[in-house]
């Protein structure tokens, strides 16, 4: 009695041994595959999912024009970085104007180096529209606003603080699935809603290169 109890219990001793020693064996496979990653709402260029995150950053440069009030062309340079989130799913399918809605905040910082030296600096926040081709070229139109400093001065302004306003338009051109070279031109134009005078703006159409990151 006494050794068919010791066998029973070596037995599932070794057993246990054996189980604890084995790889559990392979679950179902996970749920998550390469679409429900993907940053588009099917394929890409078609469309992109409602919460996906941009970030990236653009350079360039600008020639100052004598418009809305302007008595100087205030050429910049000016470097941007963003962040953003699709606030909308895919729009009009089966339209031309098919796309998404996008919320961006722009960290801004440069100088104008025409007529002079002087520094330029702020932060905007507004809507992006990303029309959907079915294509690797995704054009947009989107717009800002904000506040910023710069010491420009007379005789088109007349305080550090300063309101921003821009809008244009580009295109993004997508290099894979989530990272993309973006191209734009946007009117940029500072002044200081009448606070102190002269608050004639400061006016400069900007052409600006750079990478934005899907997540």
């Amino acid at each position: 009695m006494r050794r068919a109890i010791l066998r029973f219990s070596l037995i599932c001793f070794l057993i246990l041994l054996f189980r604890m020693a084995t790889p559990a064996a392979a679950g179902p496979p996970a749920t998550t595959t390469a679409a429900s990653m993907s940053v588009w709402d099917t394929t890409m260029g078609a469309g992109f999912k409602k919460g996906a995150i941009e970030a990236g950053f653009s350079l360039g440069a600008g020639a100052g024009a004598k418009i809305f009030g302007s008595n100087l062309r205030h050429d910049l340079v000016l470097g941007y970085a963003r962040f953003g989130r699709i606030i909308s799913g895919v729009l009009g399918q089966g339209h031309w104007y098919a796309g998404n809605f996008a919320l961006r905040a722009e960290l801004i910082g440069g100088a104008q180096f025409n007529p002079d030296t002087r520094y330029v600096t702020g932060a905007t926040l507004g809507p992006r529209y990303y029309f959907a081709t079915g294509s690797r070229w995704v054009p947009f139109i989107d717009a800002g606003a904000g506040a910023g400093a710069t010491d420009i001065g007379n005789p088109d302004l007349s305080t550090t603080f300063e309101f921003l306003l821009q809008f244009g338009g580009g295109t993004l051109y997508m290099l894979r699935d989530d990272l993309a070279l973006n191209f734009a031109a946007q009117e940029f134009h500072i002044s200081n809603a009448d606070i102190d005078q002269p608050n004639n703006g400061s006016n400069t159409i900007m052409f600006l290169g750079g990478l934005t990151w899907f997540f």
